[in-house]
């Protein structure tokens, strides 16, 4: 996990590692390439109307690609929702958390049937194994991504 490990050591080293509320969440695209890659590699999850995929305070060993459908991101203080934004296709969720090995910064509902690939240790290994250069454009995908969320 060569690649993955810089991207941790990386978000380890953030002062602010969560997301912004901005409505792009860093507007970045994977290349169809990669993501037909993890689509023969990542389970597909599929998750409900009102389903929870993420909970804040929690720690989780994947992250989410989206694949279809729409999710709310909500960020809650101790009293009451703070804020919160949606994302769609193409999204990555929990990818801090996971990173980090710190808690999920928001809780993750989906407000329209989604489909997801689940990423996880496992699959980030196999896919730096199978296909070096796919990796090293998910890790840059990853490192771009964070760039844009903390920039908005």
């Amino acid at each position: 996990m060569i690649y993955f490990n810089k991207i941790e050591q990386l978000v380890c080293v953030l002062p602010d590692a969560g997301c912004s509320s901005g409505d792009d969440m860093g507007a970045v695209r994977l290349s169809d390439d990669v993501l037909g890659e993890l689509e023969q590699i990542c389970e597909r999850r599929q998750f409900n109307l009102g389903e929870t995929i993420t909970v804040k305070g929690e720690k989780h060993k994947s992250m989410f690609f989206i694949l279809t459908g729409w999710v709310q991101i909500r960020f809650l203080d101790n009293r009451s929702e703070s804020s919160s934004l949606r994302v769609g296709e193409r999204a990555i969720l929990g990818e801090m958390g996971f990173l980090s090995g710190e808690n999920a910064v928001a809780t993750a509902v989906a407000v329209s049937p989604v489909t997801a690939l689940e990423l996880d240790r496992e699959a980030l290994d196999r896919l730096e194994a199978r296909k070096p250069q796919a990796a090293a454009e998910f890790s840059d995908y990853l490192v771009n991504t964070i760039d844009g969320r903390l920039r908005s």
